[in-house]
């Protein structure tokens, strides 16, 4: 069970930093509402954040890991000098990236809106938030290689939790660098950049990527780090760091197809009316709770050990590598169908509680949990990409990767152009549903040229009890709400009738799948049961 015990450690860290996360996009919402200014931030912040996915937290960091995790099996001094020229070399490389984005800031906006109609002032203000945010991508990317030491490491906790250091800057960004801003700061501010709340806040996100990086990188300090600041070696470009790039290259699109298609749905967003960004943009933050703390926490700790799982065994996929690929599915099935059922039913609750404050109205929760409803029929394709992708690059074959997740783009943008005028924002979040549940699909079948030893009949006792115990979740919700609870409630104030609701109906989806999942690993024997190649 060191998979679990990896992925539980992640996940647990995980929420902590996502509570807090929480926390800060309340707050954020209570100081900004779904105003224009607030759909510029997020359009400007969007621009870092999708390289981000695609290089650092999806491409680099699982490409790094893999040769990392390799090396450190038949050579330490060697893994450890891997790890100094990459930070050498990718510090270099975020001094450039920065320039670039500088200078493109335009470029990028107009790439991000190319479908709208938005104001000069929208557009102003969204330029001189992307100069300001960019250096965001090569902090995230230096991060990237931390992290990926660490988790080499088994230090799954620690980086977990290490977000909460940009989480509370990016609060402190909204509620005190912007305020002060806006009444001590001069007026070229406006002029060169933003507006001046908004500058407050990229300036707390910016401290709060460092101090991120500074969490996770104070664990490896005496390692690792304080050997970078040694007078760089001229050789930087290794046989291992152009292998790591070499990996990254197919791997770039077919670790980020999400991100990808919230770039090509932040185009059609910008074409509705304002506030349409802000309400997808939150809605698809919640979707990401389970996905960050379950799925992304199962692909980090299944590639390692995929990886290991494939070395011993002289690059094949034997049994052993097999039984890990599937208990990182299971573990998926189990923690995914819980929290689906959960958002289903209770989206608009849970937009209320959290993000019904200050400038953020009424008509807003409501836009914004149709959204989350939306989103949600794709939480499980979200989920599996994340332990297929680990596999692919496990075996070094992101090439088929890399064309589903193209292919997955051009389905999304079809979908988006044919549904956005009749659905509005609601059609962008279902075709963004579709698509990572096609690409999900796709990437199970393509494993089938891998004769993965699959063992049926505990895969087979898994689904049946993960759908019996969606069945039984959701029947139980729909009886605490319409007879339990909610004729109770009616006199009272409407955050605390959303936070009984929750607390009710969470309490029994959780006992629910506690009981069965109980059954499937505890109590049900598999011993007996062949493996079985797909397709077989």
């Amino acid at each position: 069970m060191a998979l679990a015990r990896s992925s539980a450690y992640f996940a647990v860290g995980t929420l902590i930093s996502r509570v807090s996360g929480l926390a800060r996009d309340t707050v954020v919402v209570a100081f900004f509402g779904a105003s224009a200014v607030h759909d510029a931030f997020l359009v400007a912040f969007r621009i870092p954040n999708l390289f981000r996915e695609m290089l650092a937290e999806g491409a680099l960091a699982n490409a790094f890991t893999k040769v990392y995790s390799e090396l450190r099996v038949s050579d330490e001094k060697a893994a450890e000098t891997f790890f100094i020229k990459s930070f050498q070399f990718v510090f270099l490389i975020g001094i450039l990236i920065s320039a670039i984005g500088f200078v493109g800031a335009p470029l990028f906006v107009d790439m991000m809106t190319m479908f709208g109609d938005s104001s000069e002032v929208f557009r102003d203000n969204a330029i001189g938030l992307t100069r300001i945010l960019f250096p965001f991508l090569p902090i995230m990317m230096l991060g990237s290689l931390v992290t990926g030491a660490l988790y080499e490491r088994g230090r799954f906790f620690l980086t977990a939790v290490a977000p909460i250091g940009f989480n509370i800057f990016y609060i402190v960004g909204a509620a005190c660098f912007g305020p002060l801003l806006v009444a001590y700061g001069p007026a070229w501010i406006e002029t060169l950049f933003a507006d001046k709340m908004a500058v407050g806040l990229a300036l707390g996100v910016l401290m709060g990527g460092l101090a991120q990086v500074s969490l996770n990188a104070y664990i490896l300090w005496k390692p690792l780090i304080s050997k970078t600041f040694h007078v760089a070696d001229k050789h930087l470009w290794t046989p291992e760091i152009k292998r790591t790039f070499l990996l990254m290259a197919p791997a770039a699109i077919a670790a980020s197809t999400g991100p990808i298609n919230q770039l090509v749905n932040t185009n059609f967003a910008t074409s509705l009316e304002t506030g349409t960004v802000t309400w997808l943009n939150y809605s698809f933050r919640l979707l990401q709770l389970p996905i960050g703390v379950f799925a992304v926490a199962i692909g980090v700790a299944i590639l390692p050990t995929l990886t290991k799982d494939i070395a011993r065994a002289n690059k094949t996929v034997d049994q052993r590598a097999s039984q890990t690929l599937q208990k990182g599915c299971e573990l998926i099935l189990w923690v995914i169908f819980p929290c689906w059922i959960f958002i289903l039913f209770n989206s608009k609750d849970m937009i209320e509680l959290l993000f019904g404050y200050g400038k953020f109205t009424e008509r807003d929760v409501a836009q914004t949990a149709e959204a989350l409803h939306a989103y949600s029929m794709g939480l499980l394709g979200y989920a599996l990409i994340k332990v297929f992708v680990s596999f692919y690059y496990a075996v070094e074959r992101t090439g088929f990767a890399l064309k589903i997740a193209a292919f997955s783009v051009a389905v999304n943008f079809i979908g988006n152009y044919l549904f956005v005028k009749t659905y509005g924002h609601v059609g962008l979040a279902m075709t963004s549903s579709v698509t990572l549940s096609f690409n999900a699909l796709c990437l199970l079948i393509g494993l089938r040229k891998f004769n993965i030893l699959w063992t049926r009949d505990r895969l087979v006792a898994c689904i049946l009890l993960v759908l019996l115990s969606s069945g039984i979740a959701f029947g139980g919700q729909h009886l605490i709400s319409r007879f339990a609870l909610r004729e109770h409630l009616v006199d009272m104030d409407g955050k605390l009738q959303a936070l009984a609701m929750l607390v009710a109906n969470g309490t029994w989806v959780v006992l629910v799948f506690a009981a069965l999942g109980f059954i499937y690993f505890r109590k049900l024997k598999f011993e007996s049961s062949a493996t079985h190649p797909m397709g077989a």
